[in-house]
């Protein structure tokens, strides 16, 4: 019900979110079958929370903390039954496959799965792929604002943008600081008070964020909504662990955990709209993000699909304006200058995309098609012999 996770819902490329999801959880269940005393065939269910491990890392990599997360759940489970800290040989023993498993995937990805710059997906360096540090207190200050959305979802969109930050002393960085050492803290004290599920739950928030935390694998992001989705769940469940604790807390948890999902619910639907075309949802955005010059030239696309080339000009110009350097918001400004029979100032858009990339072969070819109409075959060959 959460309106969070509405992106992950809404749009047919976030399946792999709830997908990943449901086999991590399976994984889990799976394996908690396998410590039952007295343990039902506890290899078989093994072997299937080991074969829902492989589904969740394939339908989205960031499941690889799975073995983390399903080693943390055997801890606090044990914990709580009362039965004490299993001993490490023991551990090493039952979770060994796990972190096989997730070792084979790794060697993998760095290998033969390595397509594109495994680790860095930016294309150049910059302030933030070339300072760890600064990339530590970025995550402190998204991690911040991540439970801040949890508990007052507000001012949700994609697309956020987010700035580096490089001062330690910066108020925002300090407050994602105090906010994460007062987590680890309470996962302590919650420990030591004999409450595992809450540490559990706080764990779980911090190891299943990681992969997006920029720390290790630059992402070329630092926020997005649809990232919490899997870490909400360790929110959740610290929430509910504390809930069964606690009879005050019991008391009050149910009706307001009921009003929660119902004011939620409203707002998650409400959001849901904003996914109904492309041209709906690229407006949403622009309400949000008006400096993005990408969502202006994919709202210029938008429109142009439905015949309003004059208005798709509009918003090209909007986008070169804002920034100059992809040569598909000049081609697209081409097709739609070509489209109203412009063919001067097309072709000159169509120049300048191959100035800013030179083997941008799509330009090329719309050139030959325009020097085609204007019956310039010598023209035409030799765009189509540069595509």
């Amino acid at each position: 019900a959460h309106p969070v996770h509405v992106e992950e819902i809404a749009l047919p490329s976030g399946i792999a979110s709830p997908q990943h999801f449901f086999f991590l959880l399976l994984g889990v269940w799976a394996f908690l079958k396998s410590i039952d005393d007295p343990p039902p065939r506890p290899w078989t269910w093994r072997l299937a929370s080991l074969a829902a491990y492989l589904c969740a890392i394939l339908s989205k990599e960031s499941a690889i903390t799975g073995c983390a997360l399903i080693l943390i759940t055997h801890i606090a489970v044990i914990e709580s039954k009362g039965e004490g800290f299993p001993s490490v040989t023991r551990l090493l023993k039952i979770h060994a496959p796990f972190w096989i498993l997730a070792t084979c995937y790794i060697t993998l990805r760095f290998t033969v799965l390595d397509f594109d710059n495994t680790l860095n997906f930016y294309k150049t360096q910059n302030v933030l792929t070339e300072n760890p540090i600064y990339r530590f207190y970025t995550f402190l200050t998204v991690f911040a604002h991540g439970l801040r959305l949890l508990v007052v979802p507000t001012g949700l969109h994609p697309e956020v943008t987010w700035p580096v930050f490089i001062n330690p002393f910066d108020t925002t960085v300090m407050t994602g600081a105090l906010v994460a050492l007062a987590l680890l803290a309470l996962a302590g004290w919650s420990w030591h008070k004999n409450l595992p599920m809450v540490t559990l739950g706080i764990s779980w928030y911090f190891i299943s964020y990681s992969p997006m935390s920029n720390l290790v694998a630059m992402i070329n992001a630092l926020f997005w909504e649809h990232w919490l989705y899997t870490p909400s769940f360790g929110a959740v469940l610290a929430l509910a662990a504390a809930a069964t604790r606690y009879p005050v807390i019991a008391k009050v948890f149910t009706p307001v955990a009921f009003a929660a999902a119902l004011a939620l619910g409203v707002q998650s639907f409400n959001r849901n709209p904003n996914w109904k075309d492309s041209e709906t949802y690229f407006s949403y955005l622009l309400k949000h993000e008006p400096r993005k010059s990408k969502l202006w030239t994919n709202l210029g696309m938008a429109v142009s699909n439905k015949g309003r080339e004059q208005e798709a000009i509009r918003y090209y110009a909007q986008a070169i304006a804002l920034e100059d350097v992809y040569p598909e918001t000049r081609h697209n400004l081409g097709n739609a200058l070509l489209n109203i029979g412009n063919h001067a100032e097309a072709e000159k858009q169509f120049l300048r995309a191959l100035e800013i990339k030179p083997d941008f072969f799509h330009s090329y070819l719309q050139l030959a098609n325009l020097y085609y109409i204007k019956g310039d075959n010598l023209k035409a060959v030799d765009s189509l012999e540069k595509s």
